[in-house]
C-alpha cells in the first residue's frame, strides 16, 4: 500500500500478503509525505530484493507511522524511516507465524498467535469480519481480516462437476456434522448457538475430525446435476453432543455458478 501526498489513511484489521517491491519501497507499506495508521492487522510473508516491510520517507512533509498491535515479520528492524521522519511503535506488537489455515486462506487457525490479541478500544473498529462474522466473539478482537470461530466454508469455483474443498475450521479432535437443509428458516436457539436450516434436513453427514492444525479440508466434486442458478443451504455442528466447546457454524450458502 501506498501513501502519498499527504494523506493519512488509518488500516484496522487487515491482512497485507505476499507482496513484492523493488529496492526502497517497502514489501507491504510505502509512505511518502504522508501519515498511516496501522492496528490490529498482519504484515507477513512480503519479498523485496531490498529494503523492509515498511518504508517512511519525506521530500517535503513528513511522514508517520503509528502501528499497534499488529503481527509484523521481522518485528522493528522490517520498518525503515528516513531521517527527519517518525515511526511510533506501540503496545501489542508481536512478530510471529499467524498461522493461517495456508498461504492462499487467511483464516485463523485456534493455535494462532494472532487470536484474542487485537485492540476492542481501536477507533475505526467494525462489528463484522470480511465474511460478516461478528467481531470480539470471545476474549479480545483478533489480529487481520478473519475473526476465528467455528466457520464452514468452500474453495473453489462451484461449478457442476467441478472438484471444490469443503473447509471447517474448529477446535482440533472435534467431530464434524454436516447438514443439509431444503431452505433458510427463522433461527432456532440451542446450547450450540442458533441453527438456521428448515426441518426436515435433507442430509446429514459425518465428515469425520478436524486434526491438529485445526482446519478439516474435504475434496468433493459438484453433482452434475446441479444447474447454474440452483443454491444449497449447509450448517455444521463441531464437536460430540454436550460438549463444551460444541458449536453450531455459520450457514454456508452455495449458489453454482
Amino acid at each position: 500500500m501506498a501513501c502519498w501526498l499527504t494523506s493519512s489513511p488509518t488500516l484496522v484489521n487487515n491482512v497485507i500478503h505476499s507482496n513484492t517491491a523493488g529496492s526502497g519501497n517497502g514489501h507491504a507499506l510505502f509512505c511518502k509525505n504522508g501519515v498511516i495508521t496501522v492496528a490490529n492487522s498482519i504484515i507477513w510473508d512480503n519479498e523485496s530484493a531490498e529494503g523492509s516491510v515498511a518504508w517512511v520517507e519525506h521530500t517535503s512533509t513528513l511522514s508517520s507511522l503509528t502501528i499497534s498491535h499488529s503481527n509484523l515479520e521481522s518485528g522493528q528492524s522490517a520498518v525503515y524511516v528516513a531521517p527527519g521522519d517518525t515511526l511510533n511503535w506501540n503496545t501489542g506488537m508481536i512478530d510471529s507465524d499467524p498461522l493461517f489455515v495456508d498461504s492462499q486462506d487467511f483464516h485463523l487457525t485456534l493455535p494462532s498467535p494472532c487470536v484474542n490479541s487485537g485492540d476492542d478500544s481501536v477507533v475505526s473498529l467494525i462489528d463484522a469480519d470480511f465474511e460478516g462474522d461478528t467481531r470480539v466473539v470471545q476474549g479480545a478482537v483478533d489480529m487481520g481480516a478473519d475473526e476465528y470461530y467455528y466457520h464452514l466454508y468452500t474453495v473453489g469455483t462451484i461449478t457442476a462437476g467441478a472438484e471444490i474443498s469443503i473447509r471447517v475450521v474448529g477446535r482440533p479432535d472435534a467431530p464434524v456434522r454436516l447438514c443439509q437443509g431444503n431452505s433458510l428458516a427463522t433461527p432456532q436457539a440451542s446450547k450450540y448457538g442458533d441453527f438456521h436450516l428448515q426441518r426436515p434436513l435433507v442430509n446429514l453427514w459425518n465428515l469425520g475430525t478436524i486434526p491438529s492444525n485445526g482446519v478439516l479440508i474435504l475434496s468433493v466434486t459438484i453433482p452434475d446435476f446441479w444447474d447454474a442458478g440452483d443454491s444449497f443451504h449447509f450448517q455444521s455442528l463441531v464437536g460430540n453432543f454436550g460438549g463444551a466447546y460444541t458449536r453450531l457454524t455459520n450457514v454456508l450458502d452455495i449458489v453454482v455458478e
